[in-house]
């Protein structure tokens, strides 16, 4: 969202690979052209006619049937593919589950769709996206930077580390909160789990 470009990325952390296979129920998303994706609980995908990331669950997938995503098109001729939620089966299997996410940009793709981590959706949709050329629109975007202002790294210091700070964007969340794209409630559960759940994370990054 920040480049426009496709970019090559390492994981910043897995969260819950080291879980048990155990029967979990599953949502089966079914999109056109042959695309689904096998989620647990919920996930984040980037939703064309809302132009932001929603995060898809066994109670409100209904909502979004019909709706048109994003399908990476890295050798094809226009930036991306719009692809459209079909059909979701709920179903029951013995399996084990994770997310991925990406150090800054947050985002992946996932059986070729745009996605982000259920933990992370509202800390991509905190600026206004151009659905032409899926970039933050950068006049808008600094105009919230001058509205609400970042937060510093010093307001963080006792709770992450630097490098954690960094690559979560953590000084747009002032810009988020001001525009109640998140809670400070929901930013105290992001805080608490990322810190509760470093056993988790296969990480390089220093998250203490």
């Amino acid at each position: 969202m920040y480049s426009g470009e496709y970019e090559a990325s390492d994981i910043a952390f897995i969260v819950n690979h080291n879980e048990q296979s155990k029967t979990r129920r599953i949502i089966h998303a079914y999109f056109s052209g042959g695309t689904d994706i096998q989620i647990i609980k919920d996930h984040g995908f980037f939703d064309l006619d809302l132009n932001k990331f929603v995060s898809i669950n066994e109670t409100n997938y209904k909502d979004y049937i019909g709706h048109w995503f994003v399908k990476e098109n890295v050798k094809g001729d226009k930036k991306y593919e719009k692809v459209q939620l079909e059909d979701v089966q709920i179903e029951t299997r013995v399996c084990r589950v994770y997310e991925v996410e990406t150090p800054k940009n947050l985002t992946c793709f996932t059986n070729d769709l745009l996605s982000v981590a259920s933990l992370s959706d509202k800390l991509c949709n905190i600026f206004e996206v151009d659905r032409n050329t899926l970039t933050y629109d950068k006049d808008l975007m600094e105009k919230d930077i001058e509205k609400y202002g970042l937060f510093s790294y010093a307001e963080f210091a006792d709770r992450m580390s630097k490098e954690s700070f960094d690559m979560l964007n953590l000084q747009y969340l002032k810009i988020a909160i001001g525009k109640g794209v998140i809670t400070e409630e929901e930013h105290a559960y992001l805080r608490s789990f990322y810190v509760a759940n470093m056993g988790s994370f296969k990480s390089k990054f220093n998250l203490r």
